[in-house]
């Protein structure tokens, strides 16, 4: 395996393991110097409100107290300048670069690059080396993806401190809302950081000069997809309001419930499986509610199988039962009692006290599937342990799904039903060799500098801007773009209000928006892709559906359309 590849899995592993982020600098410090040679690093957190820099981690040897404690000042040195600037730095021979301030006499060559949360720098991560010109432009590169890993291990920890505070609020004043808040801030919040991971690790896999790390770099995408997927069946199970009744499989909504729970129940040593109807099957039904129905009945079963117990199994089955459709949940707990076999559907009535239970599970299930025209009840138990049976008026045939993976895309169901693209001016003024020109809306700046760079390497002419004002701004001055590609959630002037505004005042620009979000599941999103048409990628995304959407406004045709969404 690529050196460059195991020094980011090993940073990578650390951010899963969810350790501190002091711990994750720390071992980022360590893999980041010893794969481009640095003499010594360090971490620099940036107090913006006294204007001061403090080191808080170093790895090599020298760091004597005082260096560490030396406090320098925000636009001083090459440190400063970073933390000024948010922009990477790049000294090649300290001796001939006037804004060097140095701490050790024998550092000939530095390069620092920023660690920005929401925008802002947060931190700098400094490397020394011991000649001159020790560092190429690639370790700058390299260099900056643990940047990035840094900024998102201090957002998860950032947000799980804030679930965790919100979830006692919530749970002392029996507020819920407080819980879909936290739920959906968490998955906004941390697409953003997942986006730039996944762009830089896809741009690492595309550089020709690296082709023993493309494997494992491949493995960081695809498993920063799955961190992705997972905060996707977050935002859909905290935003229950949203679908209504439809043809959906069960398969799928399955799916989605093993991405809430199939990693905790496993390490809990319970294992979670499922074998669908064969043929399979689909109900109609409330997906989110039925999700609801199965969420409750693994979590009862989850908690009727002692903690100490290694070989915990919770199994879904599907069935049909003539023209009926049967979900069994079965588990291997402990059971329920003869005796309370009758009361587990009435309201309050729970022996789980201890565990927070307030015995309104059941019978709320029950009174969701008896709103669908079905059943719920306990089929079995045992001291061998329980099964409950969820059972729908009606089985259906499975319908095809499309991309279960998930592009991340939301569509119209068929191209007529896309605004085909105004084609752009007759008069271009690209560059030679470009291909076209494309306006980039987002506020985080780690996002724009991604999506810039790797357009310019498709031989894109890339302009960016920081909200919907800036955007406006940019197609005033200069409005000969292909395609406007925009953030939706963002400060002072959001996607939809830069797009009603665009449309108003350039209406050519109608159907040439491609949107992305962070907030899939939002109704409000929805309710615009509804009404314009407007195509809408999910945060983080394949960059190779970005480039195929992007070129085929060049091509002056609508975008392919994508399946609809089954939320």
């Amino acid at each position: 395996m690529d050196r460059a590849a195991k020094a980011l899995q090993a940073v990578l592993a650390a951010v899963q393991r969810r350790e501190e982020t002091q711990r994750v600098i720390e071992i980022t410090l360590e893999q980041a110097c010893q794969l481009v040679g640095a003499v010594h690093g360090s971490f620099i957190q940036v107090d913006h409100r006294n204007g001061f820099l403090d080191i808080t981690s170093t790895y090599g040897e020298d760091w004597t107290e005082d260096k560490k404690n030396c406090h320098l000042g925000i636009g001083y040195g090459i440190t400063g300048t970073v933390a000024a600037t948010g922009k990477p730095y790049f000294c090649a021979d300290t001796t001939q670069d006037p804004t060097y301030v140095s701490l050790f006499s024998y550092v000939k060559s530095e390069m620092a690059v920023p660690v920005k949360v929401r925008g802002e720098v947060w931190g700098v991560i400094n490397m020394d080396g011991f000649e001159p010109n020790a560092f190429s432009e690639s370790d700058l590169t390299t260099v900056s993806l643990f940047a990035d890993l840094v900024a998102f291990a201090f957002s998860l920890e950032e947000e799980y401190d804030e679930r965790k505070r919100l979830l006692e609020e919530a749970m002392e004043g029996q507020k819920l809302e407080a819980v879909v808040k936290v739920i959906a801030g968490i998955a906004h919040e941390i697409n953003n950081p997942l986006t730039t991971v996944l762009g830089q690790a896809s741009i690492l896999e595309m550089t020709p000069d690296q082709p023993p790390a493309a494997s494992s770099l491949r493995a960081i995408s695809s498993e920063t997809r799955r961190a992705a997927r997972i905060l996707r069946s977050l935002l859909h199970f905290a935003r229950r309001e949203v679908s209504a009744k439809q043809v959906v499989n069960v398969a799928s909504i399955v799916r989605e419930l093993f991405s809430l729970r199939e990693y905790q129940l496993r390490v809990h040593n319970i294992e979670l499986t499922f074998r669908d109807a064969q043929p399979p099957a689909a109900v109609e039904a409330n997906p989110d509610q039925v999700l609801q129905v199965l969420m409750n009945l693994v979590n009862n079963a989850e908690r009727a199988i002692p903690p100490e117990r290694k070989d915990g199994k919770i199994a879904i089955l599907a069935e049909r039962a003539g023209r009926f459709l049967l979900i069994r949940v079965a588990d291997n707990g402990e059971g329920i009692p003869e005796e309370n076999s009758e009361k587990v559907f009435r309201p309050f009535f729970t022996t789980k006290e201890k565990a927070g239970s307030v015995g309104l599970g059941l019978p709320v299930a029950q009174t969701l599937m008896e709103a669908h025209g079905g059943k719920l009840y306990l089929s079995t138990s045992s001291a061998a342990g329980s099964c409950f049976v969820l059972e729908f008026p009606a089985a259906l045939p499975a319908i095809p799904e499309g991309d279960v993976d998930g592009d991340g895309e939301i569509g119209a169901g068929s191209a007529a039903s896309i605004p085909a693209p105004t084609p752009s001016k007759t008069a271009r003024n690209l560059k030679p060799g470009s291909v076209g020109r494309v306006l980039v809306v987002d506020d985080e700046p780690a996002i724009l500098e991604f999506l810039e760079r790797f357009l310019t390497m498709q031989k894109v002419e890339v302009v960016t801007g920081g909200n919907g004002i800036e955007g406006l701004e940019r197609l005033a001055a200069d409005g000969d773009f292909d395609v406007v590609l925009s953030d939706i959630k963002m400060p002072r002037c959001n996607g939809i209000d830069f797009y009603s505004q665009a449309c108003v005042d350039f209406p050519s620009y109608k159907g040439r928006f491609l949107f992305m979000s962070g907030d899939f599941i939002s109704a409000t999103i929805h309710e615009f892709h509804q009404k314009t048409g407007c195509h809408i990628l999910e945060k983080p995304f394949k960059i190779g559906k970005l480039k195929e959407l992007i070129f085929s406004f060049f091509n002056n045709a609508a975008p392919p359309p994508p399946p609809s969404p089954t939320a």
